[in-house]
């Protein structure tokens, strides 16, 4: 067995990457999609708040008409505490998410 040279720690530290997670790591895209139909209604209703005016007017107004419109909101606003996470996007640069 040969003894490592300097020339191959360089070769292999050139070779390490900060990450090879991409954002399927972190979401099951096939399952997203098998279930938006699911909320998709309730989700374009909810769009309709988007750039309103007077958006608390438009929130009670959707809400009587439809309260069950904002049992989505949950999916809206889940996000992932801790720190921020590396991923590569589809360009092959890596991304803080």
């Amino acid at each position: 067995m040969r003894a490592h040279t300097r020339e191959d720690f360089d070769l292999f530290m050139k070779s390490l990457v900060e990450t090879n997670r991409t954002l399927d790591f972190f979401c099951d895209f096939e399952k997203v999609a098998s279930n938006v139909g699911a909320v998709a209604i309730k989700l374009n209703q909810l769009n309709y708040l988007l750039g309103q005016q007077d958006i608390a007017a438009r929130v009670r107004e959707l809400w009587e008409e439809n309260p069950k419109v904002f049992d989505v909101l949950d999916i809206l606003i889940a996000v992932r505490s801790g720190r921020q996470q590396k991923v590569l996007d589809n360009n092959g640069n890596i991304r803080l998410i």
